[in-house]
Order: structure tokens, then C-alpha cells, then sequence
């Protein structure tokens, strides 16, 4: 078992399907590299999907929990995209989702794969320190 949670246990290829039929939901969605992606999810095996998925096509998610700091943050952070409990569903677009709807219907073998986020040049890391000490006296 790749993930076991209360209401579900999921292979490592039903992990893999559900985060690929996912992924390619949230690119057809503009969900990218640079984009932020908001996981406003219970914890559950859902969350886990959502995580992956936001990860396999190349975006950074937020968690937005507890509910008390919620309207901040999605004010602050601007995601593109919010995924809520039953996030999928048909005729809906990212900026009218609704919680508490019924989970979207599992991927079939014709649901197409995520493409794969390329890696992007970065710049060096920023040193959470100097790169060279002051010497130190010797006593």
C-alpha cells in the first residue's frame, strides 16, 4: 500500500493514476511553474492527491489551515487555483468552487497523463550565512 487513510487505502499505481488524472486537471486549469495552487482539504487521502499532483505539474502549493487563517492567507498568497473537498466537478471554475461536493470520479484508462512540469534555471542559493568566516584569535 502506497497510502492508507480512514476512508481509503491506495496502491502505489492507484496513487500514481489519481495524481496523474489530477495533475492534468490542474494544468488545464493554468496550474504551472510559478503558479500558486491553494489546498484548502481536510486531512485525507485527497490531500495527499492534491499534494502530489500540485508537485507533478510543477506549481508550489499552500495549505490554508485552520479555517481562522484561511481568508488571509488566500488574500496574501493570490493562488491561481484553490482546490477544495470535491474540487473536479464539472461546469465549475477555479474562482467558484464549492466544498462539500461529491469527490470527482475516479481516472479511467482513457484519461490522458499529466505532462511533466520541466526543471526551470535557478539562480544560486542565497547562503543563510557568510561564506567565510571572520578568523578567529587563537588563544
Amino acid at each position: 500500500m502506497a497510502l492508507v487513510s480512514r476512508d481509503e487505502k491506495l496502491t502505489f499505481a492507484e496513487l500514481g493514476a489519481r495524481v496523474d488524472h489530477m495533475a492534468g486537471q490542474l494544468v488545464l486549469e493554468g496550474a504551472g511553474p510559478g503558479q500558486i495552487v491553494a489546498l484548502a482539504l481536510p486531512r485525507s487521502a485527497e490531500l495527499v492527491v492534491a499534494l502530489l499532483a500540485v508537485l507533478r505539474c510543477g506549481a508550489a502549493f499552500l495549505p490554508v489551515d485552520p479555517a481562522e487563517r484561511r481568508r488571509l492567507m488566500l488574500t496574501d498568497a493570490a493562488p491561481s487555483i484553490v482546490i477544495t473537498p470535491g474540487w473536479a466537478q464539472e461546469g465549475e471554475t477555479p474562482r467558484t468552487r464549492r466544498r462539500n461536493r461529491t469527490a470527482p470520479k475516479p481516472p479511467t484508462s482513457s484519461t490522458p497523463p499529466a505532462p511533466r512540469a520541466s526543471p526551470r534555471a535557478s539562480s544560486p542559493p542565497t547562503a543563510a550565512w557568510p561564506r567565510s568566516w571572520p578568523a578567529t584569535a587563537s588563544a
